[in-house]
């Protein structure tokens, strides 16, 4: 059965840590579960970035991608996680999951 995406809108991937996050925009329309292509990528050094919300904004910002043009986003997290928030070791970086 083809993955039937809601949007053709890329989604935001990233691989997330206290020294470095690394993002892409990958391209999952009309191809099956797996099947898509990453269409950019980078990598930016978590000490440039005051907060984890800058960190995305400055690579969305960067590839002119809006975040409201996005059909979601997909990150992993290398940190422990709390109870219920994100704190990392080597970052000031904080955020609630859910």
């Amino acid at each position: 059965m083809a993955f039937k995406p809601a949007s053709d809108a890329p989604l935001l991937v990233g691989d997330i840590g206290g020294t470095n996050a690394r993002f892409a925009l990958y391209d999952h329309a009309g191809v099956a579960a797996g099947g898509g292509k990453l269409l950019v990528r980078d990598t930016l050094a978590a000490s440039d970035h005051g907060y984890f919300a800058d960190v995305v904004q400055a690579f969305l910002s960067a590839n002119a991608v809006l975040p409201d043009t996005l059909s979601g986003a997909s990150l992993a997290v290398v940190c422990p996680l709390g109870a219920g928030e994100v704190r990392f070791t080597n970052s000031p970086w904080r955020f609630l999951r859910n």
